[in-house]
């Protein structure tokens, strides 16, 4: 019988590339915060404590804490990228490879779709999601959305608030994309008034969730999330 000669990886005697490391960690975590990294709020600045990072396999540090103003918009939402653009300078005394930017929307739904190249194939260019957050004439309102790292295939929750509701329709953050498969469906405490106003998942986005309703609820509803 024939055989067909694999490479190495993580044996004895052979190379452990980037590329190759960073193709375990996609396939076990998903991008987001994977260490440190506290969030807070002080007028119009976003705080993140230094930590670990992790966005399409590639892990990255922020070594002490930043300060991100968020200035270009008195009301919407901000939302803060993580970026990796491997085509960037990489040598022991410079890199260049790897960012915060900040992105602005009247909505939580609209803003653009992110860019997820295959960075350990032929693709140089990724973006993730951090963090969402709320705007109002004196700063930041509210942090919506954290993007935490875990294994693939997890559950959360969210909260439907009543007062959000607008045309029998709600979207909410949420640390979903829209490659992946939710399944929404009512916390027990809550299902009598999913019941009653006939609530249902209708879309899905990069960081939100958008539901809808037949009747507009009267309370809060929580909101079980299974993805596939």
């Amino acid at each position: 019988m024939a055989n067909y000669p694999l490479s190495g990886v993580n044996f004895v005697n052979q190379q452990l590339t980037p590329s190759s490391d960073g193709a375990l960690y996609k396939g076990l975590l998903t991008d987001g915060i994977l260490h440190g990294c506290a969030l807070s709020a002080v007028g119009t600045t976003l705080k993140i404590a230094p930590g670990y990072l992790v966005i399409g396999g590639q892990q990255m540090q922020m070594d002490s804490e930043c300060n991100i103003p968020l200035t270009d918009q008195s009301s919407g939402f901000a939302r803060i990228l993580a970026v990796a653009d491997l085509s960037k300078t990489a040598t022991e005394t410079v890199f260049d490879q790897a960012w915060l930017t900040v992105e602005y929307a009247a909505s939580i739904s609209g803003f653009q779709p992110l860019v997820q190249e295959d960075l350990q194939g032929s693709g140089t260019y990724y973006e993730a999601v951090i963090c969402v957050v709320a705007l109002g004439s004196g700063g930041i309102t509210g942090i919506r959305y954290r993007a935490y790292s875990h294994g693939r295939g997890r559950a959360f929750q969210l909260t439907l608030a009543a007062a959000d509701w607008s045309n029998d329709q709600i979207t909410v953050a949420a640390d979903v994309l829209t490659t992946d498969h939710p399944i929404a469906s009512y916390n027990p405490a809550s299902r009598d008034i999913w019941m009653d106003a006939d609530v249902f998942l209708s879309a899905q986005a990069d960081g939100s969730l958008t539901f809808r309703c037949e009747t507009a609820p009267s309370s809060d509803i929580t909101v079980n999330i299974l993805l596939l």
